[in-house]
């Protein structure tokens, strides 16, 4: 697991994601969103199927729950730190950290994926893809209690020489995309898909800024789609 967190502690139990649920507040924070939606995209990489996103209010009767928020975006959350079962919150563990805490023994069994604010609540659903695994069976998460923050706040990825943060493995299309004042449509969504998966890649690493820039037109709809 890259990086690994500042403390984690393996319970042993494999759990099955199959028919589990994620259970977000009545307002989830766009980060809140895209944890849930980091977690999904996980579970069906491994072979399995999209898990139901549900709201705090919605009954279910899942084996397994997967809880995603803050104290402000998800009251399971709010109340789980009013009950002393958290300690989670502004400034703790940290900007940007994130506590992840399974709740209840047996069945059912509750995962808490708690942020000291909205970038840690995404952080902690990055972690839980990383506790995915596939099995015989099927996809399964494997039980944890995890306690995290970054070392450092603003982790940026980047060179003033070039201008960019590419990897070399993405060197040739960024070049060719840097080069040419016309780019047809087959090179303009190669470039689009390459920095797709590049974008994810680094919010998989928790990466939190990065330095970047082209000035040309045909490429300003850089994706979005993961940006914290």
């Amino acid at each position: 697991m890259v990086p690994m967190p500042k403390e984690i502690e393996l319970s042993g139990r494999e759990l099955p994601v199959a028919g589990a649920v994620i259970v977000l507040g009545d307002a989830p924070s766009r980060q809140d969103q895209i944890g849930a939606q980091w977690i999904n995209d996980r579970v069906v990489a491994l072979g399995g199927e999209a898990l139901a996103v549900l709201q705090a209010g919605q009954a279910s009767q899942a084996s397994l729950r997967i809880i995603v928020g803050t104290g402000e975006s998800n009251p399971l959350i709010a109340a789980a730190v009013q009950a002393g079962q958290l300690q989670v919150g502004p400034g703790e563990p940290g900007e940007k950290g994130y506590v992840i805490a399974p709740r209840a023994a047996g069945q059912p069994t509750e995962l808490l994926l708690a942020g000291a604010d909205r970038l840690g609540a995404l952080y902690a659903c990055v972690t839980l893809g990383e506790l995915l695994v596939a099995r015989e069976g099927g996809v399964l998460v494997r039980e944890a209690r995890v306690t995290d923050w970054p070392d450092f706040q603003h982790f940026m990825l980047g060179d003033a020489r070039t201008g960019s943060t590419v990897l070399p493995e993405l060197a040739d299309i960024f070049s060719a995309a840097r080069s040419t004042a016309d780019p047809s449509d087959q090179l303009r969504e190669s470039y689009l898909s390459a920095m797709r998966w590049y974008f994810d890649f680094l919010l998989r690493r928790k990466v939190s800024t990065i330095q970047y820039y082209m000035n040309l037109d045909g490429f300003r709809a850089v994706p979005r789609r993961r940006a914290p």
